[in-house]
């Protein structure tokens, strides 16, 4: 069931960026009732609805109420800042679908709502794992990681361990990435390329009043000595001198 309501997500995302660019021609969601039937509404171009019921032989009978995805999101602590944007982010994202008619799931072939849970892990990479484990056994399907490399860290090594999806935002490190994990997923640029964009971003300046001496100050984190790294590696090929490095 989870990795089969992964694709599925992925499935229902592409489907609206295939419909946003080519204006299709009609809408169709599909829900069960609770007795197991299987209703199908479709509009087309010109407004006119047509609605169709089936029974529930085709395995709709057997469909989940929701699909439950866990969110573990820093809402107290050094980190509550960013966490509180993560946060209405995946809320809104969920209300979003939900309105829309939830993710179709082609194993009962009905679509099914989201069931959002988020909870506070305070900033705290071991309440971030404490958290994570007690979702696994609530049955969710998805993780959806908080904010800052730190707890993403913690994060995806309980989602690898649990064989569950984790959606890693807000998170830059590119070490996780070289981990060989195969349960994550961060839709987020990388330090290599930050590391590139930030030069990019002072040849912008007039070039008569531009810098090319800089120095580097970088956070006391595994984030921080890996992008502090890159800067000083790619300053050279961008025409900079590193005069200061914040080891």
């Amino acid at each position: 069931m989870r990795r089969r309501t992964l694709l599925a997500l992925l499935a229902v995302l592409a489907m609206i960026l295939a419909a946003c660019s080519s204006g299709g021609d009609a809408d169709t969601t599909t829900t069960a009732d609770s007795g197991g039937d299987a209703t199908t509404t479709t509009a087309d171009s010109g407004g006119d609805v047509t609605t169709t019921t089936t029974g529930g032989d085709d395995g709709s009978a057997d469909a989940p109420a929701t699909i439950k995805l866990g969110a573990v999101v820093p809402l107290t602590g050094p980190f509550a800042g960013g966490g509180a944007q993560v946060e209405r982010g995946y809320r809104y994202g969920v209300e979003a679908i939900n309105e829309a008619g939830g993710v179709f799931v082609e194993e009962y072939g009905v679509s099914i709502p989201l069931e959002l849970e988020v909870q506070d892990d305070a900033s705290d990479p071991n309440q971030t794992t404490a958290i994570m484990e007690e979702l696994a056994d609530d049955e969710i399907v998805v993780y959806l990681g908080g904010f800052a490399s730190p707890l993403h860290a913690a994060g995806t090594a309980i989602a690898e361990k649990n064989q569950i999806p984790y959606l890693g935002v807000a998170t830059a490190l590119q070490a996780l990435h070289e981990q060989g994990y195969q349960y994550y997923f961060s839709p987020f640029p990388k330090s290599p390329d930050i590391a590139v964009s930030v030069y990019e971003l002072l040849d912008t300046i007039p070039e008569d009043t531009r810098p090319n001496r800089v120095g580097i100050f970088q956070e006391a984190t595994d984030w921080g000595e890996e992008l502090g790294a890159l800067w000083e590696e790619v300053a050279a090929a961008a025409g900079y001198e590193v005069v200061l490095a914040d080891d």
